[in-house]
């Protein structure tokens, strides 16, 4: 009984004491965020500063340009060709004195396949070969229209379309001579049933049943020539080129067929 009453009043007695401690904490944690937000705000963290020990990886010097670079080289033109390659652009040979510079967008040109480089050169006869070369290699007959006269330009036309095989490019030439030997180049090139045939000229027309039966082995193209002496050289070109000697039979001049058995035959030895 006596340790109850002790314990009523120690409680009555602290109760007051308790309820205003209980208060002040809960009045601290209320106000705990804005005080932190303000320490903040007032008294921001710094920055990260850049560790300035460390050497940079990108490199500050300069980039040499093809001239700086080709300074001081063995062989300052085949230093600029290069890098004329290397940066697919003829107009850095500019730099070289004439005419290296121009033989130097010649050989970048062609080699690149890129007729439109040629057409800065000065020298003619250099501007035209680059023209012609650098057509044929890229397979293109636009620029050929560029050379300096028209029987450059027809030959121009003319090995692009021996090149892609197209005797339609050969109507682009007037010259009844060039177009001609346009699709004689043509038929040469490629295996056609229907060859040479619309070439006008009977000696041209000819030559070009001989160069497709030569170039292809296709011994039946010399059957289209009516004069037996040319017939048989067509017969024994094309027997030589396919190396058949059985072919020589079909000859009738029979010191030309002995010929061209015995020219076989040696070959084969």
């Amino acid at each position: 009984m006596f340790l109850a009453i002790v314990f009523i009043y120690s409680f009555m007695r602290y109760t007051p004491y308790v309820i205003l401690i209980i208060f002040s904490l809960g009045c601290i944690s209320q106000n705990a965020p804005e005080a932190i937000i303000s320490a903040s705000t007032d008294n921001p963290t710094p920055p990260l500063e850049a560790n300035t020990s460390q050497p940079s990886l990108i490199s500050t010097k300069p980039l040499l340009s093809p001239n700086d670079r080709c300074v001081g080289a063995s062989d300052v033109y085949t230093c600029f060709v290069g890098e004329a390659y290397a940066e697919n652009n003829a107009s850095i040979c500019n730099p070289l004195p004439y005419p290296e510079n121009e033989f130097c967008t010649r050989d970048v040109s062609v080699g690149l396949g890129e007729p439109a480089f040629c057409l800065n050169l000065e020298n003619t006869s250099l501007r035209d070969e680059c023209i012609y070369y650098s057509s044929v290699f890229a397979a293109y007959h636009g620029f050929c229209r560029q050379m300096s006269t028209k029987q450059l330009e027809d030959s121009c036309i003319s090995s692009v379309a021996a090149v892609l095989g197209n005797p339609d490019l050969c109507r682009l030439i007037t010259q009844p001579s060039s177009f001609d030997l346009c699709l004689t180049g043509v038929f040469a090139a490629v295996d056609s049933k229907t060859a040479c045939v619309d070439i006008g000229d009977g000696q041209r027309r000819i030559k070009c049943f001989h160069d497709v039966a030569y170039t292809h082995g296709r011994i039946n193209f010399c059957d289209h020539i009516t004069i037996q002496g040319t017939k048989d050289d067509c017969i024994s070109d094309t027997a030589y080129a396919i190396q058949n000697e059985t072919l020589c039979d079909k000859m009738i001049d029979k010191t030309k067929k002995d010929i061209c058995i015995r020219n076989i035959l040696r070959e084969s030895e």
